[in-house]
């Protein structure tokens, strides 16, 4: 009783608010609509015009949402959707029906291969975030093992990002609550220009929430979190054409969580006092001459995460570390070859190493076996445009090495080809059509290969070190099309959509073959990754945008639909339908802008067999923003307005109850 009270006096406060704080969304200006990406072709391009699916998320958006994680600020994108539990410590991210490594993250292009049990791969202070671009399908040609489902790049500020004009040096605070878990979120940014050719950035936040209080009323127990994050950036300027960055990234993360955090605690599946130490150094160097053949950019990275686990009322103690080093390089040389098109040919190598090690109770933990594997690929890609017309081609070369320390397995010696081909053609100055064709592979990890000992009392875990690489190949038709003026001078209406069929072979499953014991527990058996399914993701996304300078109205539909043609049934984690309806005003008193945002899920019924089905739900987001002054902002909503009690599909936990959350940034 207490607790809906003061759910009810939050809502009533919240509402009285809004004439007085603002109303906000980041105002669609009508005559700019477009974007730009790298994610799709490694140069800089306007998202409309490349032969791919590509998002965009600024930070204006992240910043509005309030987001608390990466999963907040990149959904609700059609046919992108959050998987796991509401702990954002197990949660995960799904592209068309993909998820888990199947879908490549980058943080400022360093590969995130962090890959421990149930844990999530996206560690980052939504707060840090610049941009974040998603590309929808498989895009192994430019990025290499991993991308089956499709790339997440996320970049993070830098002092230019947030020095105004004239300005030199730069101070940045920012303080949030967030209701739904009574948290609390502080950050503190410097930056500055140190001469001519030098600048900095520094940054360092908190986020301490309690529990989560959930849509049934409830709340939910060993969820509490503490997050810190710290990063240093500085770029060099040598000359006028070139550029030196060296930037550090750490965040520390402590909380408590069952050992899978998507489910409730158990005798199988105990509480662990955890705590994640995630860190990422790197150097860049980028250089553009007075030259249309050089466009330079290398990197050396390395990262490194490590977890500690102390399990509560057992005597378990696990440390798992995994580091990351990689190398890029690529290239970029632009020619006119006449009536034969003009090229904007890219080409370089990646290389990356993983190493993994863990222990429980001080020994080898042959669950989670020491082993390391290396990455070596080549690529080049042409983009082509003949007046109307771009076509990019694509191909590349990956050779993989992995070996375990401790001889679970022999060693795997494979490579991997994977091509691409895409056209767009813009018929008129109001529509294009593309239609692309692209492959992707994902080599197996080093758990898949080498996991041995056991698992929950009698399973025992086989290595297999014979795995094959998975594969998809995509087939993707899509339009965009826009128009001003078409009601007022300043107005625009823009339509995008795209139809796909991605092709997945030899999917990597874990089978578990049981059988009985005489002694307790009655039930043993052995569990072996294999190559095991052959499957199809196919459906459709679509949007519509009608903007003004004082209001917009937008709507979006996503639907995957995935099948095991190995056993002619569905595919079990497939997201369901989902609508998302956004209606705002963009031109009110001190600036202030206002978005209501209505997603309706669908019922998901297509599963297989002795899976459960998942209900569907709607849910309401009211987001505002008010800019008093050019230095002060502040941001409020309400996320979950009615308290909707749902839950994910294939999740056992209610997810999160209605969230009043505010934040106050001060620039000085």
């Amino acid at each position: 009783m207490v607790r809906q009270s003061g759910r009810q006096a939050s809502l009533l406060i919240s509402l009285l608010a809004l004439p007085v704080l603002g109303w906000g969304e980041e105002k669609p200006h009508p005559s700019v609509m477009q974007t730009v990406t790298v994610l799709g072709t490694r140069t800089e391009r306007p998202s409309d015009g490349i032969p791919r699916s590509v998002s965009v998320i600024t930070d204006e958006r992240i910043a509005r949402q309030q987001s608390g994680d990466l999963g907040d600020a990149i959904t609700p994108l059609p046919n992108v959707s959050l998987t796991g539990s509401p702990r954002p410590v197990g949660e995960g991210i799904q592209i068309r029906g993909l998820s888990g490594e199947r879908v490549l993250l980058l943080i400022d292009g360093v590969r995130q291969n962090f890959n421990a049990g149930h844990l999530s791969r996206a560690f980052i202070e939504p707060d840090l975030i610049k941009r974040v671009e998603i590309e929808r399908g498989p895009a192994s040609v430019l990025w290499g093992s991993g991308a089956l489902g499709g790339v997440i790049s996320v970049e993070t500020k830098d002092a230019a990002d947030l020095l105004q004009p004239g300005q030199n040096i730069g101070v940045r605070v920012r303080g949030g609550y967030q209701g739904v878990t009574d948290g609390w979120l502080g950050s503190a940014a410097a930056y500055g220009r140190l001469g001519e050719r030098l600048d900095a950035f520094v940054y360092a936040s908190r986020r301490d929430n309690n529990n989560l209080e959930l849509g049934n009323g409830e709340t939910l127990q060993n969820s509490a979190y503490r997050r810190d994050s710290v990063l240093a950036k500085s770029t060099f300027y040598p000359t006028a054409n070139q550029a030196i960055e060296l930037s550090h990234r750490q965040l520390w993360l402590d909380g408590e969580s069952p050992s899978n955090p998507a489910s409730p605690p158990s005798s199988t599946n105990p509480v662990l006092d955890r705590e994640i130490t995630r860190q990422s150094t790197q150097l860049e160097w980028r250089l553009a001459p007075q030259s249309r053949l050089v466009d330079l950019h290398a990197q050396l990275s390395y990262t490194d995460t490590e977890v500690d686990e102390r399990a509560r009322g057992i005597d378990r103690h696990d440390y798992t570390a995994i580091n990351t080093i990689a190398l890029n390089a690529t290239n970029t040389s632009r020619f006119d070859l006449g009536v034969a098109g003009a090229h904007a040919l890219t080409y370089g190598v990646n290389a990356f190493r993983d190493r993994a090690e863990a222990t429980r109770n001080g020994d080898p933990r042959p669950q989670f076996p020491d082993a390391s594997r290396r990455i070596v690929g080549v690529f080049a890609q042409d983009e082509i445009g003949w007046g109307d017309w771009i076509a990019t081609l694509g191909v590349r070369y990956d050779r993989y090495h992995s070996e375990s320390d401790d001889d679970a397995g022999p060693e795997q010696d494979e490579d991997a080809l994977t091509t691409q081909l895409g056209v767009l053609w813009q018929t008129t100055d109001w529509l294009s059509l593309y239609a692309s064709y692209a492959e992707a592979f994902r080599a197996p990890s080093l758990a898949e290969l080498y996991t041995t000992g056991i698992h929950f009392g009698a399973n025992r875990f086989v290595p297999n070190p014979n795995l094959k690489p998975e594969r998809a190949a995509n087939k993707e038709v899509g339009l965009r099309a826009g128009w001003d003026s078409v009601l007022a001078t300043t107005d625009r209406l823009a339509l995008t959509f795209s139809a796909f069929r991605n092709d997945v072979e030899d999917f990597i499953d874990t089978v578990v073959s049981v059988q009985p014991l005489p002694f307790p527990p009655f039930v043993g058996g052995t569990s072996r990754s294999q190559n095991v399914t052959e499957a199809r993701l196919e459906g459709f996304e679509g949007s519509a945008l009608y903007a003004t300078e004082a209001w917009f109205i937008a709507l979006s539909y996503g639907q995957t639909r995935g099948y095991n043609e190995t056993k002619n049934q569905p595919l079990a984690a497939v997201a369901p339908d989902q609508w998302v309806l956004r209606v705002g005003l963009t031109s009110l008193p001190w600036n202030g802008r206002i978005t209501l945002r209505g997603t309706r899920v669908e019922h998901q019924d297509r599963v297989p067999p002795g899976v459960q089905e998942t209900p569907g739900y709607t849910v309401y987001d009211l987001l505002t923003s008010w800019h008093p002054l050019p230095s002060v902002r502040l941001d409020f909503g309400i996320t979950n307005l009615t308290d909707k009690a749902y839950r994910r599909h294939n999740a056992v936990i209610v997810d999160a109850g209605r969230n009043v959350m505010a934040s106050l940034t001060l620039k000085f």
